[in-house]
Order: structure tokens, then sequence, then C-alpha cells
């Protein structure tokens, strides 16, 4: 299988959207979820193209030709550093159907163009995506630059779709009510968020710190992103669906008081927020990422319809570094 690696290097959004979009979303609209979001906002913010580029910002997309893939639709592997967040990585062909050696040579590049453009081996603390890309570009980033790299965690991708998504399974009492949070949450919102904090929260990256997770809060309330649920008028559950991409939104949190579990509050109050998201017609997926270790989290997301088996969930992983 002889195939021809074509790497492209970008300095603003906007280049990388009209170059890879396109490509990323055609057939890995949920699995580009995670990786576009970061590249949309500072397209948004840089709808100006006067603007000039952050110095932080850096894409870059490995496109691996050939007349043999599957379908005949050649792979695009890109990689986006924005801002303060991970890397992220994406492909635009499931990379089951993607030789180990093509994905070696792509993301071996990637890291050589990076390096090109003066990218410092700092730069990107860690790297988050499909598992088959990430393990390998882990690698070959850490033999770049000098450093060791190690796995954080490994996790995998669902989705739910408006046919599949499940009412309830319990009846929650009279005192139980759900709905957006509003700036009276915002206090109680922002101490789970600080206990709740994930590799993948939007907008705000991890670690949060007090400060971090009241901004991180008074975002998402503010842009209608974050549900809860109230017992007795007090919050005691809560859920931000977040990650805005053509037809998918991303649930990023999911967080439940202590002294309310067991109660189903997760499980509604997660059904009724993906309910509320799929008004729109034009969403046809949320996503969210899960560790099939955490049993009681399989079986909330089961109930509630998303599709859960060891052969259909992407592994996804996030690897950082550490000096040598």
């Amino acid at each position: 299988m002889s195939k021809h690696l074509v790497v492209y290097r970008f300095r603003s959004a906007s280049a990388f959207l009209d170059a890879c979009e396109s490509a990323l979303l055609e057939t890995r609209s949920i699995s580009a979820n995670f990786a576009l979001t970061t590249t949309y906002a500072v397209a948004k913010q840089h709808s100006n193209s006067e603007l000039p580029a952050s110095e932080h910002d850096y894409w870059f997309s490995a496109f691996l030709a050939g007349s043999d893939w599957a379908h005949n639709v050649a792979p695009v592997i890109a990689l986006a550093l924005v801002g303060g967040h991970a890397g992220r990585l994406a492909s635009s062909i499931d990379t089951k159907d993607i030789p180990p050696p093509h994905i070696a040579h792509a993301v071996h590049q990637l890291v050589q163009a990076a390096k090109e453009e003066n990218v410092p081996g700092s730069r990107i603390f860690g790297v988050i995506g499909p598992k088959a890309l990430c393990e390998p570009f882990a690698d070959a980033w850490g033999s770049a630059y000098g450093l060791q790299p190690r796995l954080v965690m490994d996790f995998s991708l669902t989705h739910v779709t408006q046919s599949t998504l499940r009412p309830p399974t319990c009846a929650l009492g009279a005192n139980v009510t759900l709905g957006l949070c509003t700036p009276a949450d915002l206090d109680v919102a922002a101490a789970m968020c600080e206990r709740a904090t994930h590799p993948m929260d939007e907008p705000v990256p991890p670690p949060l710190d007090a400060a971090s997770a009241f901004s991180h809060a008074k975002s998402l309330i503010e842009g209608g992103h974050l549900y809860g649920a109230r017992i007795d008028g007090i919050l005691r559950s809560l859920v931000s669906i977040t990650r805005e991409t053509p037809g998918v939104r991303a649930v990023s949190k999911v967080y439940t008081d202590s002294k309310a579990r067991g109660q189903g509050l997760a499980e509604a109050l997660v059904q009724y927020a993906i309910g509320r998201v799929f008004e729109d017609q034009s969403v046809q997926s949320v996503c969210l990422f899960f560790e099939p270790s955490n049993p009681s989290a399989v079986r909330l997301y089961k109930k509630i319809g998303f599709s859960i088996a060891s052969d259909e969930n992407e592994e996804w992983a996030e690897f950082t570094w550490e000096a040598n």
C-alpha cells in the first residue's frame, strides 16, 4: 500500500477550518467535536482578518493521499494547539481503517512541522484525542523534545440521538425541580464545578481553583449551558452541555452532591438537559466521554440511551510528558 503524505501548517483558525473542517465533519462529526470547539472559538474572536494571529495558536494537518483507502476517502489527521488548552487530535476517518505505520508516520511529520514552526516543547502540556492517534503522537513529541510520555487517563466516546434518548426510569419527588441554572445559583454551582473538574471541561480548561471555577460556572450559566436539579429549592445536581459543532453537542460535566446521590437526580437531569438541546432540530447527536471502568457511570448512560459496547465506542486517551 503506497501512500503520499502532505503536511499543511496554519496560523489562523479560519485557514485551518477552510482546509480541514468539511473533511473532519463529513463522516466523523462526533469524534471531531472535541478537536474543533476551541478552533471555532478562536475563529469567532478573530472574524476580523486584520487581527494578528496569537503566538500560542497553531494548527497542522497531515493528508494521506492515495487511491486505495476505504470508500476512496483519504484521511486527514489534524492537530490543534489553541490557547491554554491541551493539544487536540482528530482524524477524518475511523482510525481502525488506517494502518498503524501510516498513523505513526503522519503524527511524526506533524511533530516535525511543529518543531520547524518553533513550537516549544512545553507549549502542549498534554494531548487528547483518539488513542490510536495520541499514543504515537506522545511518543513522537517526547522523542523530538527529550521528554517522557505519560498516560494520564483512558476513556471512551459515546453518543445519543433523538431516536435513542430514553425517558428517566425512576420518578422524582414533588420537591425536585429541573431547569437551567440562573445567576442566583452561581456560588453553589461554582463550588460544585470546582469539585467536578474534568479534562474535557469547556470553556475553561482545568485545573479549576476557586476563582477559575467561579469564572467557569459564570460562563456556563450566561451561555445557557448549565442545567440544575434542585431539592426544596437547593441546587444538588448539575449537568453542562457544551462544545457546539455542526449537528453535535457534548455533555461535558455531570455532578451530584454527595448528600443527594442515589435518588435518580443525575439520570433525570441528563435526560432533561439533552431533551432541551434536541429541541433544536439541527442537533443530531449529543456525545460524552466516559470511563469504562466506572460501572455506575456506564449504568447511568446506558439507561439514558447512550450506545455503550466494547466494540462500538472509540477509545480515547490523554497523555502528558515529563522531563527525562
